[in-house]
C-alpha cells in the first residue's frame, strides 16, 4: 500500500513536471510566433496558455504593428482603456490616433478625446471634428476647433472643408498659429496653403521662414526685412539657428526670445538651442552673455527646467561669483528634480551656493545630507570629499530571498508585473527594458521595488537585474548587490578591476549582445576600428563576431584599448573615461578650450571642468563612471577606502 502511495505521488509530481514543461514551451512558442508578427496565432495560443496578462503582450505588441491592417480605433483604445498604465502607453497612444478613420464611430472619438488630450496632427483635427457631440461649452468648442485648425494635420481637401465649417471660429491669429506649427514641423507645402489668409506683414514673415527651411542663401535678408511685429516663435527659431556660428549679443537674442517665449509649444526646440548658445558663450569667457541666455529661458518639460535652472545657477556661482543668483537657480532645480542623481547634485550645489554666501553651518549640513542620504552618486560622493571622509559607506546588501514568497503573491495580484516577469524570460531585450522600467515606476513603494526585481529573477539574466536596479535606484531603492554585480574574472586583464566593471556598467549594463546605433558592440561597446586597431595591438586577431558573442574577447579588447588611453593621458581616469566615450579628437579640442585637469590644483577646479565639458552625454558619462568606480572598489576590495579625490587630481 505504502509503495503504490508513492508511485502515486512519484506520478503526480512528474505530470506536473511534464505539463509546466509544456506550458513553458508554448510561451516560448509564442514569442517566436510574435517575432514573425503572427498575430492571430499568437494570441490564439496565449488564450489556450491560460495567463491574462499573455494575451495582453500580444495584443499591446499587435496594435504597434503598423503594418497589421486588421488594427482600429475601436480595440486599440478598448485595450487602453482598460489597461491605462500598460508598458508603451505613450506609443500605443500614438498608434491609436493613425488608426482614426474618417468612418471611425464619432461617439467613440468624441468619448476617448474627452478624457485624454490629442497628441497628433490627426489626433487634433479629428478631437475638433467630433467635440460638438459632448462639449456644450461653447468658449470650450472654439478652443477645441482653434487647435484642431493650428495643430491638426491635413490634405488639401480635407483642409479647405474644415475651414469652410469652422470660419466664424478662426481669427488672423489661429492662421498664423497653423502656418508657423507646419513650419515647425517642416511641412512648406501645407504652409504656403494658408498663405492667403494672413496679412501681407506675416506673408513676408513665413516666407523668410521658409528660406531658413529650404536653407536658402538669402534667408538672412528676408528676415531683416521682416517688421519686428510679425516675428513668430518658428521664425526666431531658424533665425537664431542658422546664427549658430556667429550668434548675435546676447541681449539680442534675449530680446528676440522674449517676443515670442509666450507661446511655450516649442519651450523645449527653443531650449536645447539657448544651452547651446550659452555653452558658446561660456567657452568664449562671456560669462554675462552665458548666464542671460541660460535664465531667459522659458521651459515645461521637467527635463528641459532642470538642465535650465542648474546651468543657470552653475554659470552664476562659478563664473559670476553670486551666490543670490545662485541659490535662486538651485532652490528652482531642487523643485523640480526627484531621482537621488539629481537630487545630490542639487544638494551639493545649494551647500556650494551657501558656502559662498558665508553660510558655513548651512552649507556643512546640506554636504552632509547629500553625502549620507546618497553616498552611491557621483555629487553624494563629492560631498563626501568636502567633508574629508576617508572611508565609504554604502547601504547594505540586500537578500531577495525573503522577499521570495511575498512576489509570488505580488506577481498573483498584478497583471504588468506578471507580463514583466514573462517579457523577461522569453522576449527580447529592448521590449524587456521597456516592460521593466514600467513595472519599477509603477510601484507604490519599497515593498512592492523587492518583490517586482525578485520576480525578475527567474530570468537568470544578468543584464535584467541591473537594469530593474537601476530603476529601482530612481525610486530611491538601492539593492547594491544587483546593481553593481561581479560575474566575471577580469583580474587578468591590465587595469584596475573596479575601473573595468564601472565601464561595463555604463557602456551596456551588463548586456553582451548589445549593439549600439553607432554600431558600439558587446559589453565594452567597441566599434569595429577601435576593436581591430586594439587587436593588432596586442598581436591578436580581430573577430568582429567575438565581440558580441566572446565576453572574455570583448573584455580584453575593451580593457586594453581604456588601458592605452589611461596611458596616453598620464593616468587620469577622468579623462581615459572622456576619451573611451567621446574619442580622443574631440576630447584634444576640449583640452586645448577648457584647459587640462591634470594641471588643476583644486577639486572643484576639476568638478567645474566636469560640468564645462560641452556634451551632455559625455558629461553625464564621466559622473556615472566615477560613482560606479567608488562603488566597485568598496564591494570587490572588501574595503570602504574612499579614493575619488584622487582619481581627480591626478599629478
Amino acid at each position: 500500500m505504502r509503495i503504490l502511495s508513492l508511485l502515486s505521488i512519484i506520478l503526480m509530481i512528474c505530470l506536473n513536471c511534464n505539463l509546466s514543461f509544456a506550458k513553458e514551451n508554448s510561451k516560448s512558442k509564442l514569442f517566436k510566433l510574435m517575432k514573425q508578427h503572427k498575430w492571430e496565432k499568437s494570441y490564439k495560443l496565449a488564450s489556450k496558455i491560460g495567463d491574462p496578462a499573455l494575451g495582453k503582450i500580444v495584443l499591446s505588441q499587435q496594435y504597434l504593428d503598423n503594418k497589421y491592417k486588421k488594427n482600429s480605433f475601436e480595440d486599440i483604445a478598448k485595450f487602453l482603456r482598460a489597461n491605462p498604465r500598460w508598458p508603451q502607453n505613450y506609443l500605443l497612444r500614438l498608434r491609436l490616433e493613425g488608426r482614426i478613420e474618417e468612418n471611425t464611430d464619432k461617439k467613440l472619438l468624441a468619448n476617448w478625446f474627452k478624457r485624454n488630450r490629442p497628441l497628433t496632427g490627426r489626433g487634433y483635427k479629428y478631437h475638433a471634428l467630433t467635440a460638438s457631440f459632448y462639449e456644450k461649452n461653447p468658449d470650450k468648442l472654439s478652443t477645441i476647433i482653434k487647435n484642431g485648425w493650428r495643430y491638426g494635420s491635413f490634405k488639401a481637401e480635407g483642409q479647405r472643408e474644415y475651414y469652410k465649417k469652422f470660419k466664424k471660429h478662426l481669427t488672423e491669429n489661429d492662421h498664423v498659429r497653423k502656418i508657423d506649427n507646419d513650419l515647425w514641423e517642416g511641412n512648406v507645402s501645407a504652409a504656403k496653403r494658408s498663405l492667403h489668409l494672413v496679412s501681407p506683414g506675416y506673408k513676408k514673415s513665413f516666407n523668410a521662414q521658409i528660406a531658413f527651411v529650404q536653407k536658402k542663401k538669402k534667408a538672412e535678408r528676408f528676415f531683416r526685412r521682416v517688421s519686428a511685429k510679425y516675428y513668430t516663435p518658428g521664425l526666431v527659431y531658424r533665425y537664431l539657428s542658422s546664427k549658430k556660428t556667429k550668434p548675435p549679443s546676447a541681449s539680442k537674442i534675449d530680446k528676440l526670445i522674449k517676443m515670442v517665449k509666450s507661446d511655450k509649444r516649442y519651450a523645449g526646440r527653443f531650449w536645447a538651442l539657448q544651452s547651446y548658445l550659452a555653452r558658446e558663450s561660456l567657452e568664449k569667457k562671456r560669462y554675462r552673455d552665458a548666464y542671460k541666455i541660460a535664465s531667459g529661458h522659458f521651459t515645461v518639460n521637467a527635463g528641459n527646467r532642470s538642465d535650465a535652472e542648474f546651468l543657470s545657477g552653475w554659470i552664476a556661482l562659478s563664473f559670476l561669483k553670486n551666490s543670490k543668483l545662485a541659490l535662486k537657480h538651485f532652490r528652482n532645480f531642487n523643485r523640480v528634480v526627484k531621482t537621488p542623481i539629481s537630487k545630490s547634485r542639487g544638494i551639493y550645489w545649494l551647500g556650494r551656493a551657501h558656502e559662498k554666501g558665508r553660510d558655513i553651518e548651512k552649507a556643512q549640513r546640506l554636504y552632509n545630507l547629500a553625502a549620507d542620504k546618497y553616498p552611491y552618486t557621483f555629487y553624494g560622493q563629492i560631498a563626501m570629499v568636502e567633508l574629508k571622509r576617508a572611508k565609504m559607506h554604502l547601504p547594505p546588501a540586500i537578500n531577495l530571498e525573503k522577499y521570495k514568497k511575498s512576489s509570488l503573491a505580488y506577481l498573483k495580484n498584478h497583471e504588468i508585473a506578471r507580463a514583466t516577469q514573462i517579457v523577461t524570460m522569453y522576449g527580447s531585450n529592448s521590449l524587456s527594458e521597456k516592460y521593466i522600467d514600467a513595472a519599477v515606476s509603477g510601484c507604490k513603494n519599497t515593498a512592492e521595488v523587492m518583490n517586482m526585481v525578485t520576480a525578475l529573477k527567474k530570468a537568470k539574466n544578468i543584464h535584467y537585474m541591473v537594469w530593474a536596479a537601476k530603476a529601482a535606484v530612481r525610486k530611491h531603492v538601492f539593492i547594491k548587490n544587483h546593481a553593481y554585480p561581479t560575474p566575471y574574472k577580469v583580474s587578468k586583464f591590465p587595469l584596475e578591476t573596479p575601473l573595468i566593471y564601472s565601464i561595463i556598467r555604463q557602456e551596456s549594463v551588463f548586456d553582451k549582445r548589445a549593439i549600439s546605433s553607432a554600431k558600439a558592440m558587446g559589453l565594452m561597446q567597441l566599434i569595429e576600428p577601435t576593436a581591430c586597431m586594439t587587436a593588432r595591438s596586442i598581436k591578436i586577431r580581430c573577430r568582429i563576431s567575438k565581440l558580441t558573442t566572446d565576453i572574455n574577447y570583448n573584455m580584453r579588447l575593451g580593457s586594453n584599448y581604456l588601458g592605452q588611453l589611461v596611458k596616453q593621458y598620464s593616468g587620469s581616469y577622468v579623462l581615459a573615461m572622456a576619451a573611451y566615450n567621446a574619442g580622443p579628437p574631440k576630447l584634444n579640442k576640449r583640452l586645448k578650450i577648457y584647459g587640462d585637469p591634470r594641471k588643476m590644483k583644486t577639486l572643484r577646479q576639476v568638478v567645474d571642468w566636469l560640468e564645462l565639458f560641452p556634451f551632455p552625454e559625455t558629461r553625464n558619462y564621466m559622473q556615472r563612471s566615477l560613482e560606479h568606480l567608488q562603488i566597485y572598489r568598496n564591494i570587490i576590495n572588501k574595503d570602504n577606502d574612499f579614493r575619488l579625490e584622487r582619481d581627480l587630481l591626478v599629478k
